[in-house]
C-alpha cells in the first residue's frame, strides 16, 4: 500500500513540474467585476496587478489594493508566499482618500 501512495505522490510532483506550478487566480471587486489570471507560484504578483489594471478600462494604474484573506498583497510578493492554490480569490478595493469628519 505504501508503494501506491508513493506512486500517487510522485505523479502529483510530476504534474506540478509539467505545468510549472501554475495556478489560476480570480480577482473580484466590490461591483462584481472579475478577471481570471494564470501564473506560476513563483511569479511576482505585480504581473497579476498589471493585468487587472489593463483589463479594467475605468481604473488608473495603482489606484487600489489587492487583498487575500484580509492581508494586503504587494507587487514584489509571490503566490507561494501566500500559500495560494489554484482557484484562490483575491479582492480588489479602490483607494479612498480622506474619511475624517469635518470639525464643527
Amino acid at each position: 500500500m505504501s508503494s501506491l501512495s508513493t506512486t500517487t505522490a510522485a505523479r502529483g510532483v510530476k504534474r506540478e513540474r509539467e505545468d510549472g506550478g501554475r495556478i489560476r487566480i480570480k480577482v473580484q471587486d466590490l461591483n462584481g467585476s472579475r478577471i481570471y489570471y494564470t501564473m506560476r507560484k513563483t511569479d511576482k504578483l505585480q504581473n497579476l496587478f498589471d493585468f487587472y489594471y489593463r483589463s479594467m478600462a475605468d481604473l488608473d494604474l495603482n489606484t487600489g489594493r489587492f487583498v487575500l484573506d484580509g492581508k494586503r498583497m504587494q507587487g514584489w510578493q509571490t503566490p507561494s508566499g501566500f500559500n495560494m492554490e489554484d482557484g484562490d480569490e483575491v479582492d480588489f478595493f479602490t483607494q479612498c482618500l480622506g474619511g475624517a469628519q469635518r470639525s464643527v
